[in-house]
């Protein structure tokens, strides 16, 4: 009886010590996850937050360069079907892209100011552009300020093609493909300028390929693309709030005018009061008074 009360007393006492080790354990798990989840969901909001404002913010710039795109457009004197046209291409060629269509817009109204037509002739340059782009690793508004001075020039000229060259953009060898020439005959032509823009821009399109699309599948790429359809989704919103304060602008400027015309007589009265209490602070005597 003893040796079982012993042994009763020793297998009770184990089994309190496992019952309280595994309840214990469990509420630290208990509490843990707790922790843990309120942790995540932190991270959750935090996370939603920051992707509310890069759509917001992007929508913001998306619809701010389409914007000035369109007014620049219509400055060139172009009608709204012309516009509408120049959109379309600039659409075209940023599709399945890493590339925003504010950018594409932006270059469409130097490559249009600088004479290149609406239709076709755009939508092949742009889609240039971007090629080259995503080829040199350049931003698409750089690449598009080059395009944009080959076209107003009628001619590609040494200094462009080194600014695409130094970026890895084997321009000589693309012309020498598309002419069926050698590279030394193409750097003949060069200096000759005999290379017009649209032999340049077909080049830089038929001869990097699908460089631009490819540009969507690298992870920079793909986030790109992510941010441009936030962009897309929140720029309608945007669209509206820069109209409104377009409007809102115009009329606070004559009435900002106005106040200006009021205060006119006044100035020179309040002038010298201004200046000695100006004085006044500067001396150090002000806290002292006080």
């Amino acid at each position: 009886n003893t040796l079982k009360s012993k042994t009763s007393s020793v297998w009770n006492s184990i089994r309190s010590s496992v019952s309280t080790g595994i309840s214990g354990a469990w509420g630290a798990v208990r509490n843990n996850a707790a922790q843990m989840a309120s942790a995540l969901g932190g991270v959750a909001a935090a996370g939603a937050a920051a992707v509310a404002g890069i759509a917001l913010q992007g929508g913001f710039d998306r619809a701010l360069a389409i914007d000035n795109a369109k007014k620049k457009l219509a400055g060139f004197g172009h009608d709204a079907k012309g516009i509408a046209s120049i959109m379309a291409s600039a659409q075209t060629a940023v599709k399945g892209t890493a590339y925003g269509l504010g950018d594409a817009a932006t270059a469409a109204t130097m490559l249009s100011a600088a004479g290149v037509k609406s239709g076709q002739d755009m939508t092949n340059s742009l889609q240039a552009a971007a090629n080259v782009a995503a080829a040199s690793g350049r931003d698409f508004a750089s690449v598009g300020t080059i395009f944009g001075s080959v076209a107003a020039r009628g001619k590609l000229m040494g200094d462009d093609m080194l600014q695409l060259t130094s970026s890895g953009v084997p321009v000589l060898q693309l012309l020498a493909s598309h002419l069926g020439k050698t590279s030394q005959e193409v750097s003949q032509m060069v200096s000759d300028g005999k290379i017009d823009f649209q032999t340049f821009s077909d080049a830089m399109r038929v001869g990097l390929g699908d460089s631009a699309k490819s540009s969507g599948d690298t992870f920079a790429g793909a986030a790109a693309n992510v941010r441009a359809a936030l962009s897309r989704m929140t720029e309608p919103l945007m669209t509206g709030v820069i109209q409104g304060a377009v409007g809102l602008f115009k009329q606070l400027a004559p009435a900002i005018d106005g106040v200006a015309s009021a205060l006119g007589p006044v100035v020179p009265v309040l002038a010298p009061v201004i200046a000695g209490f100006a004085a006044f602070s500067a001396s150090g005597l002000a806290p002292l008074i006080a």
